[in-house]
C-alpha cells in the first residue's frame, strides 16, 4: 500500500497528519468527552452492562448529576457504550484508576491534575486507527494515483475531522467509518455486506439507518431481494437494542430522545394536533423516487443527499459534518 501510494511524499502526509493529530489531542478539551468517559468508566471499572438503567437510579447526590442531567448523559445506542467501554478497557493499565472519580467529584479542580493530557490523549486514541482505516478507503475509491494522493491529503487534513474527532472527542468518527466502508463493500460487489456495515453504523450513532432502504433500492430492482437486503442493514441493529428495548428508559433516552430528533423540529402545524414534516415528506418522497427510478443514481449522490436533508432543516452539530 505504501509503495503504491509512492513512498516517501506519502509518508510524509502521514507522519504530517498524525504529528498534528497527536499535538491536538491532549491539550484539547470540550465538555462532551466527559459524559462519554463517565460512562465508559461504569463498564470498564464498574462491570455495569445497562448504563441506561444504571443511570437513571443513580442517587441524587451522586457527582456525575452535579455536571450532566440524567437526559444529556449518554444518549446513543448499546454498541457505543460497549464499544467506549473496551477502549476504556484497553487504557485502563495506563491511567490511574481514581483520574474519573475525582472529575466526578472535583469537575472545578480538573487542571490541577498532572495526568489530564495523558488521560485526554489516552481518550481520543482509538478514534486514530478508524481514522487511518477511513483514509484508505477514501483514497482507494480512485485508479489514478495522483488522485488517490489528492484525497487522502483532504481526509488526512480535513479541518473538521480534526476539530470534532481529536479536538472536541465526539465518536461520530466510528459510524462515519462504518457508512464509508457500506460504500466501498458495493464497489466490491458485495452487498450483505454493505448492509450489514449501515445497520452496524446505526448501532452507534442512527443515522446510517437512514441510507439502508436507498441503498437496497439502488442495488436491485428485484422485491425479494429488495426486502433481504434490508433485512439484513437492520438486522445488527435490532439484534444490538433488543436485550435493551422491553426497557423505558432506553427507548426515551435513546429511541426518542430530542436530541435523536433535532430533524423533527421544523414543522408546520395544520391544525391543533396535526403537524407536517418537512423532513419526513421530502425524506419519503424521495425514497418513493428511488424505488420506482430506472436509471439508477450512484450511491454516494444518494447519501450526500440525505445528509444534506439533515442539515437544511437541522439545527446540527459540527461533528455530524
Amino acid at each position: 500500500m505504501l509503495s503504491k501510494l509512492s513512498g516517501k511524499w506519502y509518508l510524509k502526509i502521514l507522519i504530517l497528519g498524525l504529528l498534528i493529530r497527536v499535538i491536538l489531542m491532549p491539550i484539547t478539551l470540550h465538555p462532551d468527552l466527559w459524559g462519554h468517559t463517565f460512562t465508559a468508566y461504569f463498564f470498564a471499572y464498574e462491570g455495569k452492562l445497562n448504563v441506561y438503567e444504571y443511570m437513571v437510579n443513580l442517587p441524587k447526590d451522586h457527582p456525575i448529576l452535579t455536571t450532566f442531567s440524567i437526559n444529556d448523559i449518554f444518549i446513543y445506542p448499546p454498541l457505543a457504550y460497549f464499544s467506549l467501554g473496551f477502549f476504556r478497557l484497553a487504557i485502563k493499565p495506563f491511567v490511574d484508576p481514581n483520574f474519573v472519580p475525582f472529575v466526578m467529584s472535583h469537575m472545578a479542580d480538573l487542571y490541577s491534575r498532572n495526568d489530564l493530557k495523558l488521560n485526554i490523549f489516552l481518550y481520543k486514541l482509538p478514534y486514530i486507527f478508524f481514522d487511518l482505516g477511513l483514509g484508505f478507503m477514501i483514497s482507494n475509491f480512485f485508479t489514478d494515483i495522483v488522485k488517490k494522493k489528492k484525497a487522502l491529503i483532504l481526509w488526512i487534513l480535513n479541518p473538521v475531522t480534526l476539530y470534532a474527532t481529536f479536538m472536541i472527542g465526539q465518536f461520530d468518527i466510528l459510524p462515519v467509518f462504518f457508512v464509508v466502508l457500506s460504500y466501498f463493500l458495493v464497489a466490491k460487489n458485495k452487498p450483505y455486506l454493505a448492509m450489514l456495515s449501515l445497520g452496524i453504523g446505526g448501532s452507534y450513532k442512527m443515522f446510517p439507518l437512514l441510507f439502508i432502504l436507498p441503498l437496497a433500492f439502488v442495488l436491485t430492482s428485484n422485491v425479494k431481494q429488495r426486502i433481504k437486503y434490508t433485512i439484513s442493514g437492520f438486522l445488527p441493529f435490532v439484534l444490538i437494542i433488543l436485550p435493551f428495548i422491553g426497557s423505558s428508559v432506553f427507548r426515551q433516552m435513546v429511541l426518542f430522545s430530542p436530541k435523536s430528533q433535532k430533524m423533527l423540529f421544523m414543522g408546520f402545524p395544520v391544525s391543533g394536533a396535526e403537524v407536517l414534516f418537512p423532513f419526513v415528506i421530502l425524506l419519503c418522497l424521495f425514497y418513493f423516487y428511488l424505488y420506482y427510478l430506472k436509471n439508477k443514481y450512484e450511491i454516494n449522490n444518494i447519501f450526500i443527499f440525505i445528509l444534506l436533508l439533515i442539515f437544511s432543516i437541522t439545527h446540527y452539530h459540527p461533528q455530524w459534518l
